[in-house]
């Protein structure tokens, strides 16, 4: 299992929400960046598996925003599935408590925590 991806189709939102929290860090050293670099390598094969197009559309991008946007492609593919997934399998109540902690997790990322 790679850093970010338990599957195919579907990321762990702790593993991600670890690997953006690494990101900001990267300034803390070397294992830092080996971390970020197997999270952005990661996003990249989300990105090339689930969407070509944006895939080659990120190539008119320099390279600190192509890898920001493929982090950020990585995350709403994530919270995607995880509410389509919930769609299906839950009731309204929890898909709101589902929705609240995807919302929790994408802030923590932003304000460091």
């Amino acid at each position: 299992m790679g850093l970010l991806v338990g599957h195919a189709d579907d990321v762990d939102q702790q593993q991600l929400g670890q690997a953006v929290r690494t990101a900001r860090r990267a300034s803390d050293g070397i294992a830092a960046a080996a971390e970020i670099q197997a999270a952005l390598d990661e996003c990249r094969g989300i990105i090339q598996k689930g969407s070509k197009s944006f895939s080659l559309a990120a190539r008119l991008f320099d390279s600190d925003i192509r890898d920001a946007a493929f982090f950020l492609y990585g995350w709403g593919r994530y919270c995607d599935d995880q509410v389509d997934r919930a769609g299906m399998e839950e009731d309204r109540e929890q898909l709101e408590q589902r929705l609240a902690k995807l919302s929790k997790a994408t802030r923590s990322v932003f304000s460091g925590v």
